[in-house]
C-alpha cells in the first residue's frame, strides 16, 4: 500500500513513485495543465503551510526559503485572515513553512507540483520507473523547464487524522463566516 500523498518524484526511489493511480492522475493533469495555486487538506494538526516541506530544503532543523518565500507568505496571511480565529481569538491556522510547522517528506506532492518544472532531475525530481498497474512510462516523469511551478499550500485542518463529523459544519455555514463554521465552510 501506497500513500498517495507521498507517491510524486520529489527525492524519491525511482521504483517507489508514482505506484498509484492517484499520482498518476495528478501527474498527467499538471503535465496538461499550468496549475497556478493549489491546496491540499490534511489532518492530524493545525497548521497552514508552504513550502519548503523537503529535506534538501533544510539548513540544520529548520527551512530554507523557496524562492517564492515572500508570495507564500504574502498570500498565506490573506488565508489566514480568511479562515478566522478560534474560540481564544487565535488564527485557526498556523502559519509558516512545511519543513517547520509539521516534517520534511521524501516523495510529497507539495514539493513535486511546486518543483517538478524548474528543479534539477534527477535529484531532486526523480525520474519514476514503478512496476505497478503494467508500469508507466519514465517519460512521464519527465518535464519542461517551467511546466510545473504551481504556488502550494497544505493546510492541516483538524487535531484529529480523521476529525469528527460535527465538526465538518453544515450547509447553513456556506453563506456566513464566524469563528464557530466547520471545517467545510471554513476552509471553501
Amino acid at each position: 500500500n501506497m500513500d498517495p500523498n507521498r507517491d510524486f518524484g520529489y527525492l524519491q526511489n525511482p521504483e517507489k513513485c508514482m505506484m498509484t493511480q492517484t499520482a498518476r492522475t495528478v501527474n498527467e493533469l499538471f503535465r496538461r495543465h499550468l496549475f497556478q495555486f493549489e491546496l491540499t487538506f490534511h489532518g492530524g494538526m493545525r497548521a497552514l503551510t508552504y513550502e519548503w516541506g523537503s529535506r534538501n530544503h533544510m539548513l540544520g532543523r529548520r527551512s530554507t526559503e523557496s524562492p517564492d518565500d515572500k508570495a507564500f507568505t504574502a498570500v498565506g496571511v490573506e488565508i489566514q485572515e480568511a479562515c478566522g480565529k478560534d474560540a481564544v481569538n487565535h488564527e485557526w491556522y498556523p502559519l509558516g513553512r512545511i519543513n517547520d510547522l509539521v516534517y520534511p517528506v521524501d516523495g510529497g506532492m507539495e514539493d513535486w507540483s511546486y518543483g517538478a518544472g524548474w528543479e534539477a532531475s534527477p535529484k531532486p525530481i526523480t525520474v519514476c520507473r514503478p512496476k505497478t498497474y503494467g508500469g508507466y512510462d519514465p517519460q512521464r516523469t519527465v518535464y519542461r523547464r517551467d511546466s510545473i511551478a504551481a504556488l502550494v499550500y497544505l493546510a492541516e485542518m483538524d487535531d484529529f487524522k480523521t476529525p469528527k463529523q460535527l465538526t465538518l459544519g453544515s450547509s447553513k455555514e456556506l453563506w456566513a463566516m464566524g469563528s464557530q463554521d466547520g471545517h467545510v465552510a471554513r476552509n471553501l
